[in-house]
């Protein structure tokens, strides 16, 4: 079975609040993120192709990044990486009071990669098209279709970076894998 991995690389950074600069381009432990993801992806035996959608003016930015979880998604045909929410969740009414608290054991903060079978992907796409409805991601466009979304184990370190404190955080973590290799080549732990 032929898996393709899409990098959705579009946006325009806005709340990066950095004065137009793409965040694909800015470095993270040495290395633009966008590269880190494509290794991330080149790494995972189970990907056969993949595809980057990025504006434009970011094209050449991509092509010079692109130089240098698959088995749950196969079964089920749809999964997505998960974690559980480690804060006790608040559902707000429109004057900021809380309405309800649901149960945290049963909640999961979704990440990426989200992985779906391609014929049932474009048919939800379809289906959503004709209804004229969109979705906040790709999981609610398959559940919104009828599809079930497997929730695969993911990572607390796999963070979205979409403002400057995600880039700290990611620079943190870049740095202790940094500080971790370092150490098992001095043969310390």
């Amino acid at each position: 079975m032929k898996i393709s991995a899409v990098i959705v690389a579009a946006g325009g950074s806005t709340r990066m609040r950095s004065g137009g600069a793409s965040k694909l381009m800015m470095a993270v432990g040495g290395e633009p993120v966008l590269r880190r993801t494509l290794r991330a992806f080149d790494a995972a035996a189970c990907i056969s192709e993949i595809v980057v959608v990025a504006r434009e003016v970011d094209f050449e930015d991509v092509r010079r990044a692109a130089d240098g979880v698959c088995a749950d998604a196969v079964r089920f045909g749809a999964a997505a990486l998960a974690v559980p929410v480690k804060d006790t969740v608040k559902i707000a009414s429109e004057e900021e009071f809380v309405q309800a608290t649901p149960d945290r054991a049963a909640l999961r903060a979704v990440q990426t990669p989200q992985v779906f079978e391609r014929r049932l992907y474009l048919s939800a796409l379809d289906r959503a098209a004709q209804a004229g409805k969109s979705y906040t991601d790709d999981c609610q466009l398959i559940e919104a279709a009828g599809g079930r979304v497997f929730l695969t184990a993911g990572d607390y370190k796999n963070i979205k970076i979409t403002t400057p404190e995600d880039l700290l955080v990611a620079e943190a973590f870049a740095a202790a894998e940094s500080g971790a290799a370092v150490r098992k080549e001095k043969g310390g732990q």
